[in-house]
């Protein structure tokens, strides 16, 4: 959740994000509730661009662990810096929130389903993969 290097500033929204979930109404530690939404937000396939024969073709293509857990941050900080008029910390946590209840608002949960359709949709190009 670093950006621009501001390693302090990301440790300092994380221990206001954890204390905002402390006090909603999640079941356990809000450590682990953090640890489940980015489980249940991680994205499995994307799709890449490969050029074939003179046209582009999108091919899906599995994840790496690393590369799962770097979309879903990403999409976590898009999510909580579009919401203009509240701190990072409490839009953050509101999102994580919505991942946990699966509410149909959330951005994050949006992007997934929407990167795994497309995935679903050019799956037919899937024997571009190398």
């Amino acid at each position: 959740m670093i950006r621009k290097g501001k390693k302090s500033l990301a440790e300092r929204v994380h221990l206001n994000t954890l204390a905002l979930l402390k006090n909603k109404a999640l079941k356990g530690i809000p450590r682990t509730a953090f640890y489940q939404a980015i489980e249940k937000a991680r994205p499995s396939i994307e799709v890449k661009k490969i050029r074939k024969g003179g046209a582009t073709h999108r091919v899906p293509v599995e994840l790496s662990l690393k590369r799962q857990y770097f979309k879903v941050f990403e999409w976590l900080r898009e999510a909580a810096s579009q919401k203009k008029g509240q701190p990072i910390a409490v839009s953050l946590a509101n999102e994580i929130t919505a991942i946990l209840k699966s509410t149909p608002t959330c951005k994050t949960l949006q992007k997934r389903d929407e990167l795994h359709q497309l995935a679903e949709k050019n799956r037919e190009f899937a024997h571009y993969r190398w």
